[in-house]
């Protein structure tokens, strides 16, 4: 079984909102295939550091990037409940865990 690969993603539309704000997404690759979940964090440009893929210069960056990491690791526990079971892990499969919030 193949292991997915997770990283942060700032600002992919390349498009800031009303705001001048942009969100911040997890990226899971799988076989050539991206699959987005959102993390409902909204951040300027200015706040996010694109070498270490962290929040910075944010009032409450350490409590973002632990929510951001978090995310990250609630995605890895899904994937390894579904090989404990036996089960391939699919980017659909972890896709649907998500939006039913259990593996």
């Amino acid at each position: 079984m193949d292991k997915i690969k997770y990283r942060l993603v700032y600002n992919r539309k390349k498009q800031l909102n009303k705001q001048g704000t942009a969100l911040v997404q997890v990226e899971a690759l799988l076989n050539q295939r991206k699959v987005y979940f959102k993390t409902n964090i909204y951040l300027r440009p200015e706040h996010w550091d694109k070498q270490t893929s962290q929040v910075c210069n944010h009032p409450q960056a350490n409590d973002l990037n632990t929510m951001l990491f978090e995310f990250i690791l609630h995605l890895q526990a899904i994937e390894l409940s579904l090989w404990k079971r036996g089960i391939p892990v699919t980017l659909s499969l972890l896709k649907d865990a998500i939006k039913k919030d259990k593996p």
